[in-house]
């Protein structure tokens, strides 16, 4: 049983992972269109694979320490 649970308990480890991994991917995705386009947040958190645009803010602010707009914004110097 032991093996079992030690089992279990990578599968939930690697889901992590995954899911870390794939945050990390749809907040570079985001990041690079940001800084690279002109295209509206709304736009940019459909095409980095967010469910909408507040999920991409939130998720943006908790990985990078500050909002895709503020990014926006320095980026272009306003």
């Amino acid at each position: 049983m032991h093996h079992v649970q030690h089992q279990e308990l990578s599968v939930f480890q690697q889901s992590r992972m995954y899911r870390s991994m794939l945050v990390a991917m749809r907040v570079e995705a985001a990041r690079d269109l940001i800084l690279c386009t002109t295209f509206p947040l709304k736009y940019i958190a459909s095409k980095s694979g967010f469910a909408d645009e507040a999920h991409m803010s939130h998720t943006f602010n908790r990985v990078v320490g500050y909002s895709p707009g503020k990014l926006r914004r320095q980026s272009t110097g306003n």
